[in-house]
């Protein structure tokens, strides 16, 4: 039989050819799978945990932003409603007394229409927890003005998740009762 050597490198070594443990003819040496026994699987298997978890993150974040933007908005949405509310609890008496004059709305009632407009409304809102911060009645050129102030805690899962104290989502809304002549 006929075997011819394999070329070899100029200084007289041969080429680093051989046959490996399962007979396969390849480079000796190296750090390839077959040399170490193991394989590249691992690796990749915890970078592909790495994403999963980058992506969820990522994932719960939008979704703790889009409940806190939903959450203010319907809480400022609630504040709105219950300022108009409070605003058209117009004292009619001193109305009447003035003759259609004189634009009053007083301080207590405002606060009691404002609270009975949350307990029948906060309910609808999707908000929890809401609770009333201030309602003040000032007096203004075209009328009395009512400003309400709301809270609610924020709707987040990911800092609940991870044991934060959630953030307080904040609703402000004023509104004016006007005399517009007939």
């Amino acid at each position: 039989m006929n075997r011819q050597r394999p070329p070899s490198l100029p200084d007289g070594r041969g080429l680093p050819y051989g046959r490996g443990p399962e007979g396969r003819v390849g480079l000796e040496g190296g750090n390839g799978p077959e040399k170490e026994g193991g394989s590249e699987g691992g690796q990749a298997l915890v970078l592909l945990i790495g994403l999963v978890v980058l992506v969820l993150m990522v994932l719960a974040l939008g979704w703790d932003t889009s409940n806190w933007f939903l959450g203010h908005r319907a809480l400022g949405n609630l504040a709105d409603g219950a300022a108009v509310a409070a605003a058209n609890d117009v004292d009619t008496r001193a109305w009447y007394m003035s003759g259609g004059r004189n634009v009053r709305v007083a301080q207590e009632r405002a606060r009691a229409t404002v609270t009975a407009y949350l307990a029948g409304s906060a309910g609808d809102s999707g908000v929890s927890g809401v609770h009333l911060r201030s309602v003040r009645v000032v007096p203004a050129e075209g009328g009395p003005e009512v400003a309400v102030e709301l809270a609610a805690p924020a709707r987040v899962g990911l800092l609940r998740l991870l044991r934060l104290v959630p953030p307080e989502m904040e609703g402000r809304a004023a509104a004016t009762a006007r005399l517009v002549p007939p």
